[in-house]
């Protein structure tokens, strides 16, 4: 009898997913006045199962994990409308994927890893999350797998090294290589962190340094790098660019708010 097939999770490369343009906030609002919205569209509107599944995939693993329970979800805001040109220090005009893999740095960083291996962790959790939310709103498809194949895969990789890291409250395949760890691509190879930090570079241009610096300033507001991981996720999905529901936001930038970072921090 052959061997039984099911649907495999392919994980597409993070370049596919992510849109390099990035524009500044021109902002003469203050950090708490609403930012205005476009109207609703109803071809655009996803569902609701569809809003924040990535989210909703996260926490329930984070929570069997770590015991740890999220706190119950806001509502978010609709996405603001695109911005002209300009300059400002309210914001970036960025997108989700770039944001996310920057703050996965940080995180790793702080609890104890360097920021090559933390760059290729980004990488490698930015992309498991897109895939998961292109897969709940119709982006990406299943495709059919050998589970001899996968459980040969599995060995093979048990005897190369490959061990799982908790990082950001996930446990992501990683390989020791020159003197660090580094997380493993969809493909199984180790990421190349300046591949990565040519990627954050291109995608925040001369604003990459102002937007690490406020995640590492959030970051360093918790005493403990394991702590600050096990909320790290809840923490990224309050200051996440804001973009529309469903494939009408896929890939498409949102605002960065810097206050709201801010606004973050644990208080003592």
């Amino acid at each position: 009898m052959p061997p039984r097939k099911r649907k495999a999770d392919v994980q597409p490369k993070l370049e596919e997913i992510v849109d390099d343009d990035v524009k500044v906030l021109k902002s003469k609002a203050g950090h708490n006045d609403k930012a205005k919205v476009e109207p609703k569209k109803e071809a655009e509107a996803g569902s609701k199962e569809d809003e924040d599944d990535d989210q909703d995939m996260f926490a329930k693993r984070r929570s069997k994990m770590t015991g740890v329970s999220s706190p119950p979800k806001k509502k978010q805001a609709t996405a603001p409308a695109e911005p002209g040109h300009g300059s400002s220090d309210s914001g970036i005009w960025v997108n989700r994927a770039p944001v996310l893999t920057l703050w996965v740095s940080v995180v790793a960083q702080q609890q104890g890893f360097s920021k090559e291996a933390g760059n290729t962790f980004g990488k490698a959790i930015a992309g498991i999350l897109a895939h998961s939310k292109g897969r709940s709103i119709g982006i990406y498809e299943d495709k059919e797998k050998d589970e001899e194949a996968e459980s040969k895969k599995a060995k093979e990789e048990e005897e190369s090294g490959v061990k799982k890291v908790d990082v950001f409250g996930m446990k992501i395949k990683a390989l020791e290589e020159e003197g660090d760890v580094r997380a493993l691509d969809a493909d199984g190879k180790p990421v190349k962190p300046g591949t990565v930090q040519s990627y954050l570079s291109r995608a925040f241009k001369t604003r990459l340094a102002d937007a690490e610096r406020a995640l590492k300033d959030l970051a360093g507001s918790f005493a403990d790098g394991n702590e600050l991981a096990k909320h790290a996720y809840d923490l990224y999905s309050e200051f996440r660019p804001q973009i529309a529901q469903g494939q009408a936001g896929w890939g498409k930038p949102g605002l960065l708010d810097m206050q709201q970072i801010k606004d973050l921090h644990k208080k003592d």
